[in-house]
């Protein structure tokens, strides 16, 4: 979860060659919404985030 879109992408696409599966998000609000019933086994965040940290 980064408010930076290049950070995002980066973020995400180093993650995926190493195998993670991503979900991603630009801000905590958007982060709570695409949680599915199940959690995640770890979390990439920017604490300064918009809408909601």
């Amino acid at each position: 979860m980064d408010d930076d879109p290049d950070i995002l992408a980066l973020l995400e696409q180093v993650l995926e060659d190493a195998g993670f599966d991503v979900t991603s998000a630009s801000n905590g609000e958007q982060a709570l919404e695409r949680l599915g019933p199940e959690l995640p086994s770890a979390v990439v965040l920017d604490l300064m985030m918009p809408v909601m940290d």
